[in-house]
């Protein structure tokens, strides 16, 4: 475990030797996640083929040519939609593209059964979403920030994400987390109009029936989206708060709520994210879920 301090993420560590079946391994890690800290799984990572690994690590592939490029950018990011079984957004040429499909749909079975054996009533309870591939090095540090997103909207539920580092050449994936969450909320909170005026409530439709967002955004998605935002572009939060760096190595996996943990990548390249979208009714205290901590400090019902 990382170095205690009560208003920082913490990390939890584990190995391949953890019995998650215990009775209290299984608390320990219910308890970890919906307390906003990070469980770091040592040397239980997804395992590519050989194959694999001679598609993502040839440029002429991923980058077509333009590995200079990606090196400046960070891009691309590509995105495997579940419910259309496909990679979106992406310029990767067949067959290859299909075998990359293939390995994320792989990779999308191990996290749920890597899920189902950590929490088994998160697994029965989530919606698989999407699953994010970053191939390309990281150009440069990100703002701490919680995750939310326009396109596919959570409508309240927790946003559970198992990342795993699978680069081929061994290089550590770092990150920076921050402030637990509700001094982040605290600070934004009262900036934000929580009523959606007219506009959005109409923009957001319009959106869902264009199916450019995947779902009708909610209260919730509008104010976590503000509080990502203003968070992002407060260069004197980002200078100053509070935060702890932390390394990932190849091979390893790691597992948060991260719409509570602030978290802002670092360096890397290649790794691999799977989607959850969790009810906050399952957990054990839906107190501690997003959701509910913003509809206590506004004092409005945001779903």
């Amino acid at each position: 475990m990382a170095a205690a301090d009560s208003t920082i993420a913490e990390v939890l560590e584990f190995d391949e030797r953890t019995d998650f079946s215990a009775p209290d391994i299984r608390a320990q890690v219910r308890d970890a996640l919906e307390n906003g800290n990070v469980l770091y799984l040592k040397g239980c990572g997804f395992e590519l083929t050989e194959r694999e690994r001679a598609i993502i690590t040839d440029p002429k592939i991923i980058f077509r040519g333009n590995e200079q490029r990606a090196k400046r950018t960070g891009r691309p990011t590509l995105t495997f939609d579940m419910a259309v079984d496909r990679l979106l957004f992406n310029s990767i040429r067949m067959p290859e593209r299909r075998e990359i499909e293939a390995m994320l749909r792989r990779y999308s079975v191990w996290s749920r059964d890597l899920l189902e054996k950590l929490v088994p009533d998160f697994a029965r309870a989530c919606e698989q979403n999407r699953i994010i591939y970053r191939p390309a090095e990281r150009a440069q540090r990100q703002g701490l920030h919680v995750d939310t997103t326009y396109l596919y909207p959570t409508q309240g539920r927790s946003k559970l994400r198992i990342f795993c580092n699978i680069d081929p050449s061994g290089r550590p994936r770092e990150w920076e987390l921050g402030e637990r969450f509700e001094n982040f909320a605290q600070r934004y909170l009262p900036s934000i109009r929580i009523e959606r005026s007219w506009f959005e409530k109409t923009t957001d439709r319009a959106a869902s029936l264009a199916r450019i967002v995947t779902g009708q955004r909610t209260g919730y998605d509008h104010v976590l989206e503000k509080m990502r935002q203003l968070g992002k572009q407060d260069r004197d939060f980002q200078k100053k708060s509070p935060r702890r760096n932390f390394s990932f190595p190849a091979g390893s996996a790691w597992v948060a709520l991260t719409d509570v943990v602030l978290h802002g990548g670092v360096s890397g390249q290649h790794a691999l994210d799977q989607v959850f979208f969790l009810p906050p009714e399952v957990m054990r205290d839906p107190s501690r879920s997003a959701l509910r901590i913003l509809e206590r400090l506004s004092g409005h019902t945001l779903v």
